[in-house]
């Protein structure tokens, strides 16, 4: 397991933030959908959410099976400080 995925953001004293590995049993998602309205409004959801960086069990990463018919659609949500270089 890759350490920088098991990580989360903390405010430190200074009100900075700062990388923290807090111990978190790791959940990924699997959803069965029957519809593609049903898949469509699934994905558009996890497209549009929000991490909260303040919450210690807030995990940078989210991963989203979804199961339609004959094939699984794979969402990936990755917060930005742990995707580029450059947040760092």
């Amino acid at each position: 397991k890759n350490p920088v995925f098991q990580s989360y953001l903390r405010e430190d004293e200074a009100g900075r933030l700062a990388g923290s590995n807090v111990p978190k049993d790791g959940d990924n998602l699997r959803i069965n959908v029957t519809t593609a309205e049903e898949r469509d409004l699934l994905i558009r959801q996890e497209l549009n959410y929000s991490f909260d960086l303040k919450s210690v069990n807030e995990s940078l990463v989210r991963l989203t099976l979804v199961y339609f018919q004959d094939s699984i659609w794979l969402v990936l949500m990755l917060h930005h400080t742990i995707a580029d270089g450059s947040s760092m």
